[in-house]
């Protein structure tokens, strides 16, 4: 992950990556960016890539949850994915 995070929202998408948006960072600043991590369980290894920048704001303690249409609702935002 770029950051430590903590209160942020995750969401595990079809793919198997977990979709980590927003949180609160070890010197209390608030994040607004987002980060894909994806387990390969072979190497036992954990990689990250930048996510979507689609927040329209900072913010931490919110909630995300993937739609069955592949959509990901963050907080009162509709992210596609594609």
């Amino acid at each position: 992950m770029d950051r430590p995070r903590a209160f942020a929202a995750t969401v595990m998408l079809p793919d198997g990556r977990l979709w980590i948006l927003g949180g609160l960072g070890d010197a209390g600043e608030v994040h607004g960016s987002t980060v894909f991590v994806k387990y390969d369980r072979e190497l036992k290894t954990f990689s990250t890539t930048m996510g979507p920048n689609m927040m329209l704001g900072r913010r931490f303690g919110h909630c995300a949850v993937l739609l069955p249409d592949q959509k990901v609702r963050n907080y009162v935002q509709l992210v596609y994915l594609s």
